[in-house]
């Protein structure tokens, strides 16, 4: 059976915060204002991709 090391004290715990933080870097980043017009990131995804199927289904409907 292998043993396991137990932890330094201070160091429990540490994993939760970090994931955390990034977490709230990460929501952040996609969803605040970045643009002249408050658009965020994901915003701008979105209307890619809307371009994209707009552009995609136009081009399936040709013979």
């Amino acid at each position: 059976m292998v043993e396991r090391k137990r932890a330094v004290k201070g160091q429990t715990g540490h994993i939760a915060l970090e994931y955390v933080l990034v977490t709230f870097v990460l929501v952040m980043f996609l969803f605040a204002p970045v643009t002249d017009e408050n658009q965020s990131v994901m915003g701008l995804l979105m209307d890619a991709i809307r371009d994209f199927d707009t552009n995609r289904s136009l081009l399936y409907s040709l013979p």
